[in-house]
């Protein structure tokens, strides 16, 4: 009996897709086989509001488990994407 595929129906899988920052600033998915595919405007607010959650809960997680450390190390925390150059 075929297994079923874990790939979405004419997609690829999460996993080969890289969300990174055009030098415009505007968020971007890239694929090896594709052209760059620009993310909507609520897309890039919901990856925004992602990554400020994950910094807030990095710096609370660093700050319970080694409460020694200063607090302004962790509120310096950044996730960041990579930005990268397209023509």
């Amino acid at each position: 009996m075929p297994q079923p595929s874990q790939n979405p129906p004419g997609g690829e899988s999460p996993e080969e897709k890289t969300l990174v920052r055009g030098a415009d600033g505007t968020l971007y998915s890239l694929t090896k086989n594709h052209p760059p595919m620009r993310l909507t405007e609520e897309e890039s607010e919901i990856i925004s509001q992602i990554i400020d959650e994950t910094e807030e809960e990095l710096a609370r997680r660093i700050n319970e488990a080694i409460p020694r450390i200063a607090p302004n190390c962790t509120r310096n925390a950044r996730v960041i994407l990579p930005e990268v150059f397209m023509d």
